[in-house]
């Protein structure tokens, strides 16, 4: 069957089958959803079902499989990792990254010898506060794995947020920001942590100071590229309420990494975020408009 061209979804337009605000599309004429976690008789050739929205059939019920109970103190796995890791250890990864050994303290990198990996210890914002609750792992060869049991969740520097904050993707570009004196948040990926980033900037008290915030959204290519400035934008349109947000791009640059090897210096950065208009709440981009809404910034407010 020829599948025709989807809309992604989003998280203020979820999946009409899994309710879920990635990885599935919807048809420009509403009529068929292209879900990527709901069987149904007709499976796409990328792994996804289409599904019907003509009301003649019933639509399944999405049902996440449970989560497999690990009991891992992550608090204490990557405090003992952090405080076991040797210096040489730490200026090795520092020179293959090209980040220095104070950014990777600050953003609590440690050594697991039992795994002979590298540990990125992933936090969000609970009940009890901020809490440890997954640890990224790289190895030596720089394959990105996750101790079993982690919940992808948000890369926190320990230096203390000033008036303005960056919202990068994973814990090297954050790395990168502090080398700019910038102080940045890791989201676990490209499209994900919406939720845990909203409830970490509007419920932590260490956020209650911050005024401005820019979402940095990677030069990644083709339709990835896409969803990466479409995340950005939906993040950016959930916190503009508290905060003066802003979503932008390095130019010539995927990410921020990048951009600090390539000697860039701050100034530069806050030229380019200060250059994007803020970002409006009511502004809504056409539905097919994520190729329009990455060549066009997000409408100015007042």
């Amino acid at each position: 069957m020829k599948t025709k061209r989807a809309n992604r979804v989003s998280a203020s337009a979820p999946c009409p089958i899994c309710g879920r605000p990635d990885w599935c599309g919807v048809t420009p004429d509403g009529s068929l959803a292209l879900c990527m976690r709901v069987a149904s008789e007709k499976k796409m050739k990328n792994g996804g079902w289409i599904h019907k929205l003509d009301g003649a059939q019933p639509r399944p019920t999405y049902t996440p499989p449970p989560a497999e109970q690990v009991n891992i103190d992550f608090p204490k796995l990557a405090t003992g990792a952090y405080m076991s890791m040797a210096d040489s250890r730490r200026e090795i990864l520092a020179d293959k990254l090209g980040l220095s050994v104070e950014a990777l303290l600050n953003i609590g990198v440690g050594w697991l010898e039992s795994k002979r990996v590298y540990t990125f210890p992933m936090q969000e914002w609970t009940e009890e506060g901020a809490k440890i609750v997954g640890i990224r792992t790289r190895t030596e060869s720089g394959e990105k794995f996750c101790v079993k049991g982690s919940r992808n969740a948000l890369f926190v520097p320990m230096n203390r947020p000033g008036a303005h904050v960056l919202i990068v993707e994973g814990p090297t570009d954050a790395c990168a920001a502090f080398m700019l004196g910038i102080y940045a948040i890791g989201r676990p990926n490209n499209v994900g942590g919406e939720d845990m980033l909203v409830s970490w900037f509007t419920r932590n008290p260490s956020m209650a100071h911050v005024k401005a915030v820019s979402v940095l959204a990677d030069r990644d290519q083709g339709e990835t590229g896409e969803r990466t400035f479409d995340a950005a934008l939906s993040v950016a349109r959930r916190l503009t309420r508290r905060f003066e947000m802003r979503v932008f791009r390095l130019p010539d640059c995927k990410d921020l990494r990048e951009w600090v090897r390539q000697g860039n210096t701050t100034a530069t950065l806050q030229t380019i975020i200060r250059s994007r208009s803020r970002v409006s709440a009511a502004k809504v981009w056409p539905t097919d408009g994520l190729q329009h809404a990455a060549k066009k910034e997000p409408q100015a407010v007042g």
